[in-house]
């Protein structure tokens, strides 16, 4: 969920970002490899999960992206919100620019 740091997944999805997407495949593929390919587990001492732990680490997983979802929306909306810039004609803009030099 580090696509954005205050959009929502909603307006900014992941398959927006061609490498984001490549390197989140690259990355899970190296992991089934690592725990799933003799002699990986063993050279790494580590075990393949069963189907009720993959269940566990999704269950567990799924809170932590809504909770980032939820804390997007209080900052998008409540702690930085967006200003509505004022139209400043030209003319004000170029007496600003000629008193400031």
């Amino acid at each position: 969920n580090s696509l954005s740091e205050n959009q929502s997944l909603l307006k900014m999805p992941p398959w927006a970002n061609p490498w984001l997407v490549g390197a989140i495949c690259l990355s899970m593929a190296l992991h089934f490899i690592i725990l799933y390919i003799d002699p990986l587990p063993m050279i790494f001492q580590i075990r393949p999960l069963s189907w009720l732990q993959w269940v566990t680490v999704l269950k567990m997983s799924l809170p932590v992206i809504l909770l980032d979802e939820v804390l997007k929306f209080l900052a998008r909306n409540y702690i930085d919100p967006p200003t509505e810039l004022e139209d400043v004609p030209e003319e004000e803009e170029e007496e600003e620019a000629e008193e400031e030099e």
